[in-house]
């Protein structure tokens, strides 16, 4: 079990992703590759006190200010090692 999923692929993953949350987990759903996510019973989430969002990164980057604080925040942690090239 674990605190926090960052899911990206939606339809395929959205279920198995919420089933690997501990009780109050969070699910951050920021993508749709394989589809977006039928509904679903939003009453189910009680059952772990789960939460999910959606962020929307033109939320974040609304302004040229926001723009450039996240690429400073996003610069810092990569040259610290925190993320890393998969490819």
């Amino acid at each position: 079990m674990v605190a926090v999923v960052y899911d990206g692929v939606g339809q395929a993953t959205f279920v198995q992703s919420l089933e690997c949350l501990k009780v109050r987990g969070q699910m951050v759903l920021f993508g749709w590759s394989s589809g977006r996510v039928t509904p679903f019973d939003l009453h189910s989430l009680n059952a772990k006190s789960l939460s999910v969002t959606n962020p929307g990164l033109q939320h974040y980057t609304a302004t040229r200010q926001e723009l450039l604080e996240s690429a400073k925040a996003l610069f810092h942690v990569v040259g610290q090692g925190v993320v890393k090239d998969f490819l």
